[in-house]
């Protein structure tokens, strides 16, 4: 559910106009960054630079990040249904829950677009965002300067007219310190929502390699790490029972061809694990065959545009982050995909 914020209201008309002006030309420059910025870090050299950081304890944070993500999203579509059934406490409890843990690669992620794409600094007053509603405010207040000042020359007004605009510069300077600072709460969400992509993609990633790995290994069709695990496991069994086959192994491979032997579940289960484990430590660097892929598809662009426009929508209308990309649930329906597949 949407949140309303009241930022903007002890604001005037004529500055509440300036500062969506000031935001509008700031998201607008930052889509203009798009094309430049994907180049420099989802394309190579640059993908090489933007995944290297896996290299470390990447490698079991992301099994432990996709062994989660279908509990996570879960989690999300309970908070969901619960938020449209008023149960907004328990709700909120379940959003608290985190997606797992932050991997190097997302942090590394989230940092670059945050301070090269998005502008923003440490110091919230240098960043991109804070100058470009600064110039508007100026421009604004230099014509109710100007204003002021012919008045004063038609009506004669006292020395007070001084003082009076020093306290409204002041006045006006809290304000916007107190809007710029609005954006904080929802850009995090945004880029939180972001590094969730991250680990999305990878798990989009390893159901490729899995079904790839099934169709040349196998003949078979393996949507996922479970499907890819059983026919292990059944490998294994028919290997186990060819070896002491009481006619010799050359008569066990023709008799288990013709009657194959049923994997026990603790051999299904450990080859599962196994393949499922496997596939994650890859999907820790799926990102140097993916990103280029998506900065060529311009899935990156899109994404990032789509990112910004949330943003700017967002800041204007003083609502809580509205950017849920959808790749966290296609994951979850090739999940699924997988199991039923399994089944039968």
């Amino acid at each position: 559910m949407t949140e309303s914020n009241n930022t903007f209201q002890d604001v005037t008309p004529a500055l509440q106009a300036a500062i969506n002006r000031g935001a509008q030309r700031y998201f607008e420059h930052c889509k203009k960054r798009i094309p430049s910025f994907t180049q420099q870090h989802f394309s190579y050299p640059g993908a090489w630079h933007t995944n290297k950081v896996a290299f470390g304890w990447d490698l079991i944070k992301m099994p432990v990040n996709l062994m989660w993500a279908p509990f996570f999203v879960l989690l999300q579509l309970t908070a969901f249904i619960l938020g449209k059934c008023n149960q907004h406490a328990w709700r909120n409890r379940l959003l608290k829950i985190p997606n797992g843990f932050g991997t190097d690669v997302q942090k590394h992620s989230v940092n670059i677009i945050n301070q090269h794409l998005l502008g923003n600094r440490q110091d919230p007053k240098k960043g991109e965002l804070h100058q470009y509603i600064a110039d508007e405010l100026a421009r604004t207040l230099q014509c109710n300067l100007h204003q002021g000042d012919n008045n004063k020359n038609n009506n004669h007004s006292s020395n007070n007219d001084t003082i009076n605009t020093e306290a409204h510069n002041q006045r006006l300077h809290a304000q916007r310190q107190k809007i710029i600072q609005a954006i904080d709460p929802i850009t995090t969400q945004a880029l939180e929502q972001y590094a969730i992509t991250r680990t999305a993609s990878a798990d989009i990633t390893n159901t490729l390699i899995s079904t790839i790995a099934g169709a040349l290994a196998f003949k078979k069709f393996t949507p996922g790490g479970l499907g890819l695990g059983i026919i292990v496991a059944a490998l294994s069994a028919k290997h186990q029972q060819t070896q002491t086959f009481i006619l010799g192994s050359t008569l066990g491979g023709y008799y288990y061809e013709i009657f194959p032997p049923s994997p026990s579940a603790a051999l299904i289960i450990t080859c599962s694990f196994g393949v499922m484990c496997t596939l994650a430590v890859v999907a820790s660097f799926s990102g140097l065959i993916t990103d280029p892929i998506q900065y060529y598809t311009r899935l990156h662009h899109y994404r990032l545009r789509k990112l910004i426009t949330h943003l700017e929508r967002d800041f204007i209308q003083q609502n809580s982050s509205s950017f849920k990309p959808k790749d966290q649930y296609i994951a979850r329906i090739m999940d699924i995909f997988d199991t039923l597949k399994t089944q039968f």
